[in-house]
């Protein structure tokens, strides 16, 4: 595995039965507890099931983004992804896109990353 497998880039939610918390088709994953928590509060059709909130390392995404899935970051969280990617020339692979805060009273930017198709 790459330089920065085992970096920390930030936390998602799951539940006891395994479903993970995520907008659409992509997995959120932020910077921090607080703010997971703080998304769960937010969202009205949350299972109370879904309590559970792990750490999740750069290496755990890479291995996903390569099975197709795609991951929604906050700045913070993508910051230290983009900086592990990049040192290990990685930024091809993956495609990065902005997109707006669907997340009420979360202001941040969000990106959402996922492998080429074409790779």
């Amino acid at each position: 595995m790459s330089s920065g497998a085992n970096k920390i880039i930030g936390y998602f939610s799951y539940t006891k039965s395994g479903n993970v918390f995520c907008d659409g088709d992509s997995c959120i994953i932020l910077n921090s507890k607080k703010l997971i928590r703080k998304l769960l509060q937010t969202k009205a059709s949350i299972d109370l099931e879904q309590d559970l909130i792990k750490k999740t390392t750069f290496g755990e995404v890479i291995k996903g983004i390569k099975l197709g899935a795609s991951y929604i970051l906050d700045k913070d969280s993508y910051n230290i992804f983009h900086t592990i990617a990049k040192t290990n020339a990685m930024n091809d692979l993956i495609s990065a896109t902005k997109i707006s805060s669907s997340i009420s009273d979360i202001d941040a930017p969000f990106v959402r990353i996922q492998k080429i198709s074409n790779v």
